[in-house]
Protein backbone atom coordinates (compact mmCIF):
# COMPACT_ATOMS: atom_id res chain seq x y z
CA UNK A 1 0.00 0.00 0.00
CA UNK A 2 2.77 2.50 1.29
CA UNK A 3 4.61 1.61 -2.62
CA UNK A 4 1.74 1.95 -4.51
CA UNK A 5 1.12 5.54 -2.88
CA UNK A 6 4.94 6.47 -3.36
CA UNK A 7 5.06 4.92 -6.79
CA UNK A 8 1.71 7.04 -7.68
CA UNK A 9 3.09 10.24 -5.75
CA UNK A 10 6.67 10.04 -8.00
CA UNK A 11 4.33 10.01 -10.97
CA UNK A 12 2.33 13.25 -9.92
CA UNK A 13 5.74 14.60 -9.24
CA UNK A 14 7.12 13.32 -12.55
CA UNK A 15 4.08 15.03 -14.13
CA UNK A 16 4.60 18.27 -12.46
CA UNK A 17 8.26 18.83 -12.98
CA UNK A 18 7.33 17.97 -17.16
CA UNK A 19 4.29 20.71 -16.73
CA UNK A 20 7.05 23.03 -15.16
CA UNK A 21 9.75 22.45 -17.73
CA UNK A 22 7.34 22.29 -21.20
CA UNK A 23 6.41 25.53 -19.81
CA UNK A 24 9.66 27.00 -19.02
CA UNK A 25 10.71 26.10 -22.74
CA UNK A 26 7.58 27.06 -24.32
CA UNK A 27 7.89 30.93 -22.34
CA UNK A 28 12.08 30.35 -23.30
CA UNK A 29 10.74 29.74 -27.08
CA UNK A 30 8.33 32.92 -27.19
CA UNK A 31 10.71 35.19 -25.56
CA UNK A 32 13.71 33.78 -28.20
CA UNK A 33 11.09 34.34 -31.03
CA UNK A 34 9.79 37.79 -30.16
CA UNK A 35 13.95 38.74 -29.33
CA UNK A 36 14.16 37.82 -33.03
CA UNK A 37 11.54 39.58 -34.22
CA UNK A 38 12.80 42.87 -32.13
CA UNK A 39 16.34 42.18 -33.65
CA UNK A 40 14.99 42.37 -37.13
CA UNK A 41 12.93 45.18 -36.83
CA UNK A 42 15.78 47.05 -34.85
CA UNK A 43 18.15 46.03 -37.50
CA UNK A 44 16.14 47.97 -40.51
CA UNK A 45 15.36 50.66 -38.11
CA UNK A 46 19.28 51.59 -37.65
CA UNK A 47 19.79 50.78 -41.22
CA UNK A 48 17.11 53.77 -41.94
CA UNK A 49 19.46 56.08 -39.49
CA UNK A 50 22.24 55.28 -41.23
CA UNK A 51 21.16 56.36 -44.56
CA UNK A 52 19.94 59.55 -42.69
CA UNK A 53 24.06 59.72 -41.06
CA UNK A 54 25.61 59.61 -43.96
CA UNK A 55 23.79 62.24 -45.56
CA UNK A 56 24.18 64.58 -42.88
CA UNK A 57 27.91 63.36 -42.75
CA UNK A 58 28.10 64.54 -46.39
CA UNK A 59 26.02 67.68 -45.89
CA UNK A 60 28.65 68.66 -42.72
CA UNK A 61 31.85 67.91 -44.87
CA UNK A 62 30.41 69.48 -47.76
CA UNK A 63 29.74 72.69 -44.89
CA UNK A 64 33.19 72.41 -43.89
CA UNK A 65 34.96 72.50 -47.20
CA UNK A 66 33.25 75.51 -48.48
CA UNK A 67 33.71 77.10 -44.57
CA UNK A 68 37.70 76.76 -44.89
CA UNK A 69 37.75 78.30 -48.40
CA UNK A 70 36.14 81.22 -47.33
CA UNK A 71 38.44 81.11 -44.24
CA UNK A 72 41.63 80.82 -46.57
CA UNK A 73 40.49 83.11 -49.25
CA UNK A 74 40.74 80.54 -51.58
CA UNK A 75 39.97 82.48 -55.45
CA UNK A 76 36.98 81.71 -56.81
CA UNK A 77 34.69 82.73 -59.89
CA UNK A 78 31.54 84.72 -59.03
CA UNK A 79 29.44 81.28 -59.03
CA UNK A 80 31.73 79.41 -57.21
CA UNK A 81 31.75 82.04 -54.36
CA UNK A 82 28.25 82.55 -54.02
CA UNK A 83 28.12 78.89 -53.12
CA UNK A 84 30.64 78.82 -50.53
CA UNK A 85 29.35 82.00 -48.69
CA UNK A 86 25.75 79.80 -49.30
CA UNK A 87 26.62 77.15 -47.14
CA UNK A 88 28.54 79.48 -44.74
CA UNK A 89 25.07 81.74 -44.66
CA UNK A 90 22.65 78.93 -44.23
CA UNK A 91 24.18 75.81 -43.34
CA UNK A 92 22.52 74.39 -39.93
CA UNK A 93 21.41 70.83 -40.05
CA UNK A 94 18.24 69.45 -38.08
CA UNK A 95 19.05 65.72 -37.82
CA UNK A 96 16.63 63.79 -35.45
CA UNK A 97 17.36 60.25 -35.82
CA UNK A 98 14.03 58.19 -36.04
CA UNK A 99 15.13 55.31 -33.96
CA UNK A 100 11.41 54.62 -32.86
CA UNK A 101 12.16 50.36 -32.50
CA UNK A 102 14.93 51.74 -30.06
CA UNK A 103 12.97 54.29 -28.26
CA UNK A 104 10.06 51.63 -27.86
CA UNK A 105 12.24 48.74 -26.52
CA UNK A 106 13.30 51.05 -23.83
CA UNK A 107 9.63 52.53 -22.90
CA UNK A 108 8.45 48.85 -22.55
CA UNK A 109 11.21 47.48 -20.48
CA UNK A 110 12.01 45.34 -23.05
CA UNK A 111 15.48 46.11 -23.89
CA UNK A 112 15.96 42.86 -21.23
CA UNK A 113 14.45 40.72 -23.87
CA UNK A 114 18.07 40.80 -25.63
CA UNK A 115 20.67 38.15 -24.30
CA UNK A 116 23.04 39.55 -25.72
CA UNK A 117 25.11 42.00 -23.08
CA UNK A 118 27.66 42.95 -26.08
CA UNK A 119 24.65 44.45 -28.20
CA UNK A 120 23.23 45.84 -25.24
CA UNK A 121 26.65 48.02 -24.31
CA UNK A 122 26.61 48.98 -27.95
CA UNK A 123 22.97 49.99 -27.94
CA UNK A 124 23.81 52.38 -24.68
CA UNK A 125 26.58 53.63 -26.71
CA UNK A 126 24.63 54.66 -30.07
CA UNK A 127 21.59 56.35 -27.18
CA UNK A 128 25.05 58.63 -25.89
CA UNK A 129 25.99 59.22 -29.89
CA UNK A 130 22.92 60.17 -30.38
CA UNK A 131 23.05 62.73 -28.13
CA UNK A 132 26.46 64.27 -28.69
CA UNK A 133 24.39 64.85 -32.28
CA UNK A 134 21.77 66.54 -30.64
CA UNK A 135 24.30 68.63 -28.45
CA UNK A 136 26.77 69.51 -31.11
CA UNK A 137 23.94 70.69 -33.80
CA UNK A 138 22.25 72.60 -30.72
CA UNK A 139 25.75 74.89 -30.29
CA UNK A 140 25.99 75.48 -33.73
CA UNK A 141 22.12 76.47 -33.87
CA UNK A 142 23.07 78.70 -31.14
CA UNK A 143 26.13 80.17 -33.02
CA UNK A 144 24.20 80.79 -36.68
CA UNK A 145 21.90 82.98 -34.88
CA UNK A 146 23.71 84.83 -32.69
CA UNK A 147 26.75 85.23 -35.02
CA UNK A 148 26.19 84.54 -38.49
CA UNK A 149 22.44 85.86 -39.44
CA UNK A 150 22.73 88.39 -37.07
CA UNK A 151 25.57 89.51 -39.18
CA UNK A 152 23.25 90.74 -42.20
CA UNK A 153 21.74 93.16 -39.55
CA UNK A 154 25.39 95.43 -39.90
CA UNK A 155 26.35 94.15 -43.31
CA UNK A 156 24.05 96.33 -46.29
CA UNK A 157 25.84 93.23 -48.83
CA UNK A 158 25.26 90.79 -46.76
CA UNK A 159 21.51 92.00 -46.35
CA UNK A 160 21.44 92.07 -50.62
CA UNK A 161 23.17 88.61 -50.66
CA UNK A 162 20.40 87.08 -48.47
CA UNK A 163 17.36 89.01 -50.78
CA UNK A 164 19.44 87.44 -53.70
CA UNK A 165 18.58 83.87 -51.94
CA UNK A 166 15.44 84.27 -50.95
CA UNK A 167 14.36 85.35 -54.42
CA UNK A 168 13.63 88.95 -53.60
CA UNK A 169 15.43 90.65 -56.72
CA UNK A 170 18.06 88.79 -59.11
CA UNK A 171 21.63 88.51 -58.46
CA UNK A 172 23.92 89.70 -61.27
CA UNK A 173 26.45 86.64 -61.56
CA UNK A 174 29.16 88.73 -62.99
CA UNK A 175 28.81 91.58 -60.39
CA UNK A 176 31.25 90.17 -57.33
CA UNK A 177 31.41 93.42 -55.67
CA UNK A 178 28.96 92.84 -52.85
CA UNK A 179 30.66 89.56 -52.70
CA UNK A 180 33.47 91.30 -50.73
CA UNK A 181 32.19 90.91 -47.10
CA UNK A 182 33.47 87.37 -47.61
CA UNK A 183 36.80 88.84 -47.08
CA UNK A 184 35.83 91.39 -44.09
CA UNK A 185 37.46 90.07 -40.62
CA UNK A 186 34.02 90.25 -38.69
CA UNK A 187 32.48 88.04 -41.59
CA UNK A 188 35.91 85.72 -41.47
CA UNK A 189 36.33 85.73 -37.63
CA UNK A 190 32.52 84.25 -37.54
CA UNK A 191 32.98 81.54 -40.54
CA UNK A 192 36.23 80.50 -38.64
CA UNK A 193 34.22 79.75 -35.37
CA UNK A 194 31.59 77.74 -36.93
CA UNK A 195 33.80 76.16 -39.31
CA UNK A 196 35.02 74.51 -35.97
CA UNK A 197 31.77 73.91 -34.80
CA UNK A 198 30.87 72.02 -37.91
CA UNK A 199 34.06 70.40 -37.72
CA UNK A 200 32.90 68.78 -34.43
CA UNK A 201 29.66 67.76 -35.98
CA UNK A 202 31.27 66.38 -38.42
CA UNK A 203 33.27 64.16 -36.34
CA UNK A 204 29.95 63.31 -34.07
CA UNK A 205 28.17 62.30 -37.02
CA UNK A 206 31.06 59.83 -38.03
CA UNK A 207 31.56 58.59 -34.37
CA UNK A 208 27.57 57.66 -34.72
CA UNK A 209 27.86 55.95 -37.71
CA UNK A 210 30.78 53.67 -36.37
CA UNK A 211 28.73 52.97 -33.37
CA UNK A 212 25.86 52.36 -35.88
CA UNK A 213 27.32 49.66 -37.72
CA UNK A 214 28.57 48.19 -34.79
CA UNK A 215 24.96 47.82 -33.60
CA UNK A 216 24.13 46.66 -36.91
CA UNK A 217 27.07 43.79 -36.73
CA UNK A 218 25.99 42.46 -33.37
CA UNK A 219 22.71 41.98 -34.45
CA UNK A 220 23.43 40.22 -37.77
CA UNK A 221 25.37 38.04 -35.64
CA UNK A 222 23.09 36.96 -32.70
CA UNK A 223 20.15 36.42 -35.68
CA UNK A 224 22.64 34.38 -37.70
CA UNK A 225 23.64 32.70 -34.54
CA UNK A 226 20.09 31.77 -33.26
CA UNK A 227 19.19 30.25 -37.18
CA UNK A 228 21.59 27.59 -36.55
Amino acid sequence: MVGKAAAELAIVVVGVTLALWADDWASERADRENEQSRLVALRDNIDETLVDVEEHLGDAEEAAKNLRAIVSEMPAPANEMRDRIRWGLFYGPVFSPQLNVYDDLKSSGELSLLTNPSLRSALAKMDASMGRIELAQSDLTSVQQMHVDSYAVDSTNVRIFYGEELGLHRPDVSDTDHLDFADEPGFKSRMVLKLDLVAQLGIRFREAQEVLLNVRDLIDEQLASDNN
